[in-house]
C-alpha cells in the first residue's frame, strides 16, 4: 500500500513538475523574446524630431517661400487629456524636487495646471485659436495612431504637442505643468501677393491627407512611418508650387530614442532629420512683379492674365493672374477669398482657366489649312463682311458696312478677316482642326504640373457651323492663356512643339513633337502676324505706332514684334444666386462683354519670347486696344530685363 502511494505521488509530483518546466520554457523561450520587447517598449520613448521645408526660389536664386523662426507653446498630451495617471507622476515629481508632502505637492501642482490652462487660453485668444477643437484634434490624432498599430500606447502619447503656433519669441512658462515652448518655423513669402497662384499655399493637414499619405504598420516599418508619417499638427502644401513639390519640400523628420535606466533616461538611438529640399522655378520674380504692377495701371480695373514664355527651352518667365491675394495672409482671410464669387482672387486663372481665345487661333488655323492642303499662299476669299448673307457668320468689319474684299492668307492675319477663315475652317472640317489643335497643345495640360492647370477643350465632331467657328476661336473650343502662348511659341520654333516648363528640376517630362509645317507656311504666317504690329491697317498697328505713343510719351519698340489681336465673344459671368449649387440661365448676371486678346512673339528673326494677355469681360474697344497695348509695354519691360535684345 505504501509502495503504491509513492509511486502516486511521485507521478503526480513529476506530472506537475513538467508542467512547471513546459511552462517556463513557453515563457522564457517561446514568449520571451515579446515580453522583453514589451518591457523594453515601457522603458522606451521614441521622441520625434522636426523637420525644416524647403525654399522655394526663382531663376535668379530669389527666395519666394522661407521658414522663419518662432515658437510654439505646446501641452503634454496626459495634461491635455487629464490622465490620472500622468497627473499622479507629475505630483510624484513635484513632491521629490521639492521635499514636500503628499497634500502640499497635489496644492502646488494645482495651481500650476490651473496656470497652465489660463496661459493656455491667452495664447489661444490672440492667436485665433479654438483651443477645444485644437484638443479634439490631437485626441483624434493619437487615437488613430492607435487603432492603425494595434497598440494600446503609442509614442505621441509621451510627447508634447502644439497647440499654439507662431508665437514671435519664447514666453515664460514658469509655474505651469505640462506645458513646454519648443522652438519651430511659419511659412513665409517675402514678396506677398507678388506670384501667389504660382507659388501656392499650405494648409493644416486634414483627416482625408493622413489617411491618403500615411503608412501603416504592414506597410512599412515603425522608423519609416516615425520619419514620413504626417501628424495632425503638420502643414502640407495644398496648392501651387507648395502642392507640386510637397513631397521634396517636406523634408524627413528625425528621431530620438531614450530608455530608462537606473532612475534616468538616456538616448539609446538617434537619427538627424533631413531637411526639405529646395525647389527653383524658371519664373522671372522681378518681371512678374513689374507686370503685374504694369497690368493694375493699364487694365483699367478689369481682371486678366499675362503670361510670357520662353521660345528655345519653353521656361515661364512670368505668369500674371489678377487679382491676387497675399500668401502671407491667406488663413486668415480664407473665408472671405472662398467668398468672393465675382472676382474669383484664388482662381489661377494663367494655367486654370479657359477662355475662349477668338482671333488668336487664327494663324495655327491657318497653318492647318496650308498643311493640309486645302488653301495654299495664293489662294484668295472675297470678304463682303460676311460669308453668306449679312444675318449669319459676319466679319468684325462688317460693323462699319463695309467687307476686306479678296484676301490671301497673309493679308487675312493681318486684317484678322473672319470670312477668309470660315472658309478655311468650312474647308478642314471639324475632325481636322480638332487633329491640328490637339498638335499645338490644346488638348493637354500646359506641363507647369500644377494640379490647378487643366487642358483645352476641343470639339470633335460636327458639321460646317462649328468648324467655321473653330477657325475664329469661337464656340467649341476654350484654353488657357499659357495654351495660347504656347502656340505663338511653336511657331516661332518653326512649328516644333514643346510642352511649359515652371520647375528647373523635377518637373514633367517634357513633350517634345515636329508638326510637320513646311518653312514656307511658317514664314506666311509670320509674315501676316508681323504686319498686324508694323503695317498700317494691321489691327494692332495703332497700338504700336504713331499718335498712340506720341501721346503716351513713349518710345517705339526697337525690335521686331510679330501679334494677333482677339476680341472674343464670351457667356456673362454668372453667380448661383438661387442657392441650388450650380450655375445656369436663371442664375444673376454680374459681369457680362467680351475677352481682349494679345498674343506673339518677338523679335521676329531670333524669337526669345512668346507672350499673350487676356483682359476680361470688356464693353468698350477689343484687343487691338485694350490688350495690344498692356503687350507692347510688357515687351518693353522683357527687353529691360535682358530676355529680348
Amino acid at each position: 500500500m505504501y509502495k503504491r502511494r509513492m509511486m502516486i505521488f511521485v507521478a503526480v509530483t513529476g506530472i506537475v513538475m513538467a508542467v512547471t518546466l513546459a511552462r517556463l520554457w513557453q515563457l522564457q523561450i517561446v514568449m520571451g523574446e515579446a515580453f522583453r520587447g514589451a518591457a523594453e517598449d515601457e522603458l522606451r520613448n521614441t521622441i520625434s524630431l522636426p523637420t525644416t521645408r524647403g525654399r522655394i526660389l526663382d531663376r535668379n536664386d530669389m527666395f519666394l517661400a522661407v521658414e522663419r523662426p518662432n515658437y510654439s507653446f505646446c501641452l503634454e498630451y496626459g495634461f491635455l487629456i487629464d490622465d490620472p495617471k500622468w497627473q499622479r507622476q507629475a505630483v510624484r515629481s513635484i513632491r521629490k524636487a521639492e521635499s514636500l508632502s503628499e497634500d502640499r505637492a497635489r496644492e502646488i501642482y494645482d495651481r500650476r495646471a490651473d496656470n497652465t490652462w489660463r496661459l493656455a487660453r491667452q495664447l489661444a485668444r490672440e492667436h485665433g485659436v479654438n483651443l477645444a477643437l485644437r484638443r479634439q484634434a490631437i485626441v483624434r490624432y493619437v487615437d488613430r495612431l492607435r487603432e492603425s498599430s494595434r497598440r494600446r500606447d503609442v509614442a505621441e502619447q509621451n510627447q508634447a504637442h502644439a497647440v499654439v503656433r507662431g508665437l514671435a519669441d519664447p514666453i515664460d512658462i514658469d509655474n505651469t505643468v505640462g506645458a513646454e515652448i519648443q522652438p519651430g518655423a511659419s511659412r513665409y513669402y517675402p514678396y506677398g501677393d507678388v506670384a501667389c497662384h504660382i507659388i501656392g499655399s499650405i494648409g493644416r493637414v486634414t483627416r482625408e491627407h493622413l489617411q491618403q499619405y500615411n503608412l501603416l504598420p504592414d506597410e512599412a516599418e515603425w522608423r519609416d512611418r516615425v520619419r514620413y508619417n504626417y501628424h495632425s499638427d503638420d502643414s502640407i502644401g495644398v496648392s501651387g508650387v507648395e502642392r507640386l513639390s510637397e513631397d521634396l519640400l517636406r523634408g524627413r523628420r528625425g528621431y530620438r530614442r531614450t530608455q530608462r535606466t537606473a532612475g534616468a533616461r538616456v538616448v539609446v538611438e538617434e537619427v538627424a532629420a533631413i531637411p526639405g529640399q529646395d525647389i527653383r522655378l524658371t519664373l522671372d520674380i522681378a518681371l512678374q512683379e513689374e507686370i503685374a504692377a504694369l497690368f493694375a495701371n493699364m487694365s483699367n480695373g478689369h481682371n486678366g492674365v499675362v503670361a510670357v514664355v520662353s521660345v528655345p527651352d519653353g521656361e515661364i518667365l512670368a505668369m500674371v493672374s489678377v487679382p491676387t491675394y497675399d500668401l502671407n495672409e491667406y488663413r486668415r482671410d480664407y473665408t472671405i477669398l472662398a467668398n468672393e464669387r465675382v472676382d474669383l482672387p484664388l482662381l489661377h486663372r494663367a494655367a486654370g482657366v479657359r477662355y475662349p481665345p477668338g482671333s488668336t487661333v487664327k494663324p495655327l488655323a491657318a497653318l492647318a489649312g496650308l498643311a493640309e492642303g486645302v488653301i495654299t499662299l495664293e489662294t484668295t476669299f472675297d470678304c463682303r463682311g460676311y460669308l453668306h448673307t449679312p444675318d449669319a457668320f459676319r466679319c468684325w468689319i462688317w460693323r462699319y458696312g463695309v467687307g476686306h474684299g479678296s484676301l490671301s492668307v497673309v493679308d487675312a492675319m493681318k486684317h484678322s478677316c473672319n470670312v477668309f477663315m470660315y472658309n478655311v475652317g468650312e474647308h478642314l472640317g471639324v475632325p481636322r482642326l480638332h487633329r491640328w489643335y490637339t498638335a499645338f497643345g490644346f488638348r493637354e495640360p500646359p506641363g507647369t504640373g500644377l494640379w490647378e492647370e487643366k487642358a483645352g477643350k476641343v470639339l470633335a465632331g460636327g458639321g460646317r457651323g462649328p468648324s467655321r467657328f473653330l477657325a475664329i476661336g469661337q464656340g467649341p473650343v476654350a484654353v488657357t492663356p499659357l495654351h495660347v502662348a504656347n502656340g505663338m511659341a511653336t511657331i516661332a520654333r518653326g512649328g516644333k512643339f514643346l510642352s511649359l516648363s515652371l520647375l528647373r528640376e523635377g518637373g514633367p517630362a517634357p513633350v517634345r513633337r515636329e508638326l510637320g509645317l513646311s518653312a514656307e507656311a511658317i514664314d506666311a504666317i509670320t509674315t501676316g502676324m508681323y504686319q498686324v504690329v508694323n503695317a498700317r491697317g494691321g489691327t494692332a498697328y495703332k497700338a504700336f505706332h504713331g499718335d498712340a505713343l506720341t501721346d503716351l510719351q513713349v518710345e517705339p519698340l526697337s525690335f521686331d514684334v510679330c501679334g494677333k489681336t482677339g476680341t472674343a465673344e464670351t457667356p456673362p459671368q454668372r453667380v448661383d444666386s438661387n442657392g441650388n449649387g450650380r450655375i445656369d440661365r436663371d442664375d444673376q448676371i454680374v459681369r457680362e462683354g467680351d475677352m481682349a486678346w494679345f498674343a506673339g512673339f518677338a523679335p521676329r528673326d531670333n524669337p526669345k519670347i512668346a507672350f499673350a494677355v487676356v483682359v476680361e469681360y470688356i464693353t468698350e474697344g477689343g484687343g487691338a486696344t485694350i490688350a495690344a497695348p498692356i503687350g507692347r509695354e510688357v515687351l518693353r519691360l522683357c527687353q529691360a530685363r535682358g530676355y529680348v535684345d
